[in-house]
Parts: C-alpha cells; sequence; structure tokens
C-alpha cells in the first residue's frame, strides 16, 4: 500500500524542497521496481486525490527564479488545502453540488485541475467539465493561468509517471498529447474527457460527472441559462469563486449554503505561508 509523505515539519518561511523531491524519487522508484503491484498502486490512488498530490503535484511560477534557482517546485499542500480536496471529493462520491469560496493565492484552481486529472487517470468513463466567462480562463494558449495550460503541464513527461499515462499519450517531437483538441482532452481508452465551455456554451451539451464552474458571479444575463444547462447535465456543479457579486443566482446559492457541508471556504488566513 502507498502512504503519504508526511509534510507536517515542513517550513513554510524557510522552506527546503530536496527531503521532499527524494521522499517523491522513494515513490516512483517503489511504482517502476514493483509493476506486478501496479494495478494495486492505481486503486490506491483511485482511492484519495490527496495521495495522489501528495507524491506529484508540482507548480510553476517563473518569479520563483530568484528566491528557489528553479521555476518548479513541489506543491505542498497546507491542512486546509487537503480539506478542500476531501471536500471535493464529498461531493463528488454524494453526486452533490457545492460552493467553494476563496481568495486569490489560495490555490483552489490548482486543486481543481488536480481533481480533474487525478479523475481522468484513475475513473474509467468520467467526464470532467471546466467552465467561465472568458476564453483566457479555459483553454488560453498564453494564458498559463488557464485550464488546460495547467493541465498540460500537470500531465507533461516530465511531471506524471509514465507508467501511469496511457500509452503513447505524449507523441514523440509534439507539444502536446494525441488525445487533445481545442479544450477536450479525451483517453485512448473509453469515453472519460475533460472538456472546457466559455460564456452561454457552458454545459450546453453532454453529461457530466462534475463540472467546476470558475466564478460563476460573472456570468450576468447568462446565468439562469448556465443554472439551467448544468441542472440538467450534472448531479455535481462546484462553483469556485473569488468574487461573489451581490444579488447574484451565486450569491444566493451561497447564502443558502452557508454553514453546510456543501459550501466550503479557502481563506488566505488559513495559508502557512502568511501566519
Amino acid at each position: 500500500m502507498l502512504k503519504l509523505i508526511d509534510y507536517s515539519d515542513f517550513d513554510w518561511k524557510n522552506p527546503d524542497y530536496s527531503r521532499i523531491l527524494e521522499e517523491r524519487q522513494d515513490v516512483l522508484n517503489k511504482l517502476t521496481q514493483e509493476q506486478d503491484n501496479l494495478e494495486c498502486f492505481k486503486k490506491d490512488y483511485a482511492d484519495n486525490p490527496n495521495l495522489f498530490i501528495n507524491h506529484f503535484a508540482t507548480l510553476y511560477d517563473p518569479h520563483w527564479l530568484a528566491q528557489y534557482e528553479y521555476k518548479v517546485i513541489p506543491f505542498v499542500p497546507y491542512k486546509k488545502q487537503v480539506e478542500a480536496v476531501d471536500w471535493m471529493y464529498e461531493r463528488f462520491t454524494n453526486s452533490e453540488c457545492g460552493i467553494l469560496e476563496t481568495q486569490e493565492g489560495c490555490g483552489a484552481g490548482w486543486l481543481s485541475v488536480y481533481f480533474a486529472v487525478w479523475l481522468w487517470l484513475f475513473w474509467p468513463g468520467v467526464v470532467v467539465g471546466f467552465g467561465s466567462t472568458k476564453t483566457r480562463e479555459i483553454y488560453d494558449k498564453q494564458n498559463f493561468d488557464s485550464v488546460f495550460s495547467r493541465i498540460l503541464y500537470v500531465l507533461d513527461r516530465d511531471r506524471i509517471p509514465k507508467i501511469l499515462l496511457p500509452k503513447n499519450f505524449w507523441p514523440k517531437g509534439k507539444g502536446q498529447p494525441n488525445f487533445y483538441r481545442n479544450g477536450c482532452l479525451g483517453h485512448p481508452d473509453d469515453d472519460r474527457a475533460i472538456v472546457g465551455d466559455v460564456g452561454k456554451s457552458i454545459a450546453e451539451s453532454g453529461m457530466y460527472s462534475i463540472y467546476f464552474v470558475i466564478d460563476g458571479g460573472q456570468l450576468g444575463k447568462n446565468a439562469a441559462r448556465v443554472d439551467f444547462n448544468l441542472s440538467r447535465g450534472t448531479d455535481c456543479r462546484i462553483d469556485i469563486s473569488k468574487h461573489m457579486v451581490f444579488g447574484s443566482s451565486l450569491n444566493q446559492r451561497s447564502i443558502r449554503l452557508s454553514g453546510t457541508e456543501q459550501h466550503f471556504k479557502l481563506e488566505r488566513k488559513d495559508d502557512p505561508r502568511f501566519q
């Protein structure tokens, strides 16, 4: 059985990633050296999205060059981020909708991307949707913060062990997988997919195992149409909102769900980097 790497003693103010990189290398060695147990390992990951994030998640930011001497660092989730992923998992497995209210810099976007990739890797037949009012939020190649820029980053040859990826996923000499086309990532083994929609076309067609709406308070006049589409298309709608527009349908649902298990807050005050 695969175990979580213990990050409890991590110094957030003076981070040293060398031990983490060594322990992650140990995990990779175990996967590659014990391939007879690969299906058991995959089941370990399928049962726990935080295990997958704990072992493989990294972040990229060119601004870190001066501080860390490299642009890619291990993503070490703090307690509230781990709880946020558990919360997503509960909404997904219980087929419930929910609102993740967050603030800038809390990592909610990265968590949703890693959750989507985890589902795509380990849950056959799953369909994950992402929707936003803005193209640049979903699949703008010039915006590294867009959902699909991050998804392709996560699935890069150097980030996720090849042993966990579909065969021939990254063709030689190409900058994107065989199964990615303009905001839709398919899978060679079955109908699982991650898809992206923009504006009034959010969830306009198809059925989804889970659908992430980014800043749904900004939907404006399209809100009613999107709400209708999603009510037909999925039992698990997750709104990730940094801007709760007063009077919007998202704001009204947030008030209604406040204090319940379907409402989660991820705030900067919970981030040990700022304490």
